[in-house]
């Protein structure tokens, strides 16, 4: 049986209940995962039954030391994920009994540095894009430095946007669905049409104000861009991968 969270923490129910609020959302992987989505996340099938990627499912394990162990997949939780590396507010051992409850089994693997890249490519869906000739197979993906990556979006700042955009393009209510996989998630996510306040806020972000001859415009774009910019905090040991795109 796989230890909860709060054992691998050592900390007690009431010290858990006094911990920021991250930590006690993480602490709900342990807690609060019902067994409809322990069994989605097991056999493979999601939303109508199966998620396929062009006739290929979506994958609900990591390979962790030559083995594949199944992990939690639901989007909720990927993006609790990200905030919790990004957070400043829980220390960095708590943050380490996190990721391992990532894993829907027990691992034997005590070392950050094996258990957290499978889920850190999972999370970059590293697969796909190794498919689609970005990645060649067998070829280790440089981990660039997050600090030098300019943040075209954030899931907590952007996250009306977000749900207004699924709502708008795919009918789809992020508030009331049950289960969505993380990387059907992404996807549609990248789908997003122009049209959506969404991908109007990356647009600007990712503008570049320098090409921009006419002087108005570009002082119109510099604004936007001060107004919806993206805080970026110091990062902690345990800002890797490319969290963006």
């Amino acid at each position: 049986m796989q230890h909860s969270l709060m054992h691998q923490m050592k900390m007690s129910k009431k010290e858990v209940q006094k911990g920021t609020p991250l930590l006690q959302n993480m602490l709900r992987l342990q807690t609060e995962s019902s067994e409809d989505i322990r069994k989605v996340n097991i056999t493979g099938k999601g939303i109508n039954g199966h998620d396929e990627l062009f006739f290929e499912p979506f994958p609900y394990a990591v390979n962790l030391n030559g083995i594949n162990v199944p992990v939690i997949t639901d989007f909720r939780e990927w993006i609790r994920f990200y905030d919790m590396l990004h957070s400043q507010d829980i220390t960095d051992i708590e943050k380490a009994s996190c990721i391992r409850a990532y894993y829907m089994q027990e691992i034997d693997s005590k070392d950050i540095n094996e258990f957290l890249p499978p889920l850190i490519d999972f999370f970059c869906m590293k697969k796909a894009y190794a498919q689609d000739g970005d990645i060649a197979d067998g070829e280790d993906e440089e981990i660039p430095d997050p600090s030098q990556k300019k943040a075209l979006y954030d899931f907590k700042i952007d996250s009306r946007f977000i749900i207004s955009g699924f709502l708008q393009d795919y009918n789809i209510d992020l508030l009331k669905i049950k289960y969505l996989h993380w990387w059907h998630f992404r996807i549609l996510l990248d789908g997003l049409s122009s049209g959506t306040e969404f991908k109007q806020r990356v647009m600007y972000r990712n503008a570049n104000p320098a090409e921009i001859k006419d002087k108005k415009e570009r002082e119109r774009i510099i604004k936007i861009q001060r107004a919806i910019a993206i805080p970026q905090p110091p990062p902690s040991d345990f800002e890797t991968g490319d969290m963006f795109w």
